[in-house]
């Protein structure tokens, strides 16, 4: 019984400092910029191999241009969003002078992600939004929920007017504590018989 020697695949990868211009501090991620023929299992792999906090994945562009990009933990984890890798990847691309007009769009499952670069090659900085959802205060009529609960329409009002939050994303330090300072104060009454 004869073995053949099973080819082995060659896999470009390039480490990252994130989010700072000195070597070693920042968020390290590793960046793989042509995963074109990786399956799912093998970018697992190549993570956990990495050990890195983030690896990302591009693919060539799709039509209209955007990359499409993933992000494993070591631990095999698909990431949902990832900022540093994200970084990672644009500064990855910028310094291949692959991002014309200082722009790149990915499409991660989950998010399409719009990347603006100030410079150009590796010193390029990158500037990105997700696209995550956002709070914005809707019109609706609260007194009856507000009856419903003992409480009157005037507190809401009150609430609505002063929020600092309007337009800031959902889940900030700032809304959270203005959150809590509006919470209703309802008197708990004993039912009678």
């Amino acid at each position: 019984m004869s073995h053949r020697p099973r080819a082995v695949q060659s896999i470009e990868v390039v480490l990252v400092d994130a989010f700072t211009a000195t070597p070693f501090a920042g968020n390290p991620a590793a960046v793989v910029p042509d995963a074109t023929g990786l399956d799912e299992a093998t970018m697992r792999a190549v993570a956990a191999e990495m050990a890195r906090p983030a690896t990302a994945f591009l693919r060539p562009a799709a039509p209209g241009g955007a990359r499409p990009l993933r992000w494993f933990s070591p631990g095999g984890a698909e990431l949902t969003l990832c900022g540093h890798g994200t970084v990672a990847a644009a500064h990855v691309l910028a310094a291949r002078g692959e991002a014309s007009g200082g722009e790149l769009v990915f499409a991660a499952p989950r998010h399409r992600l719009a990347i603006t670069l100030e410079g150009s090659g590796a010193s390029a900085m990158a500037w990105f939004e997700p696209d995550c959802p956002r709070w914005t205060p809707e019109p609706t009529d609260l007194a009856p929920l507000l009856r419903a609960l003992g409480l009157a329409a005037a507190a809401s009002i009150r609430c609505a007017r002063s929020c600092p939050t309007s337009g800031r994303s959902a889940g900030s330090r700032r809304s959270a504590g203005f959150a809590a300072s509006c919470s209703p104060r309802a008197r708990l009454g004993r039912r009678g018989p």
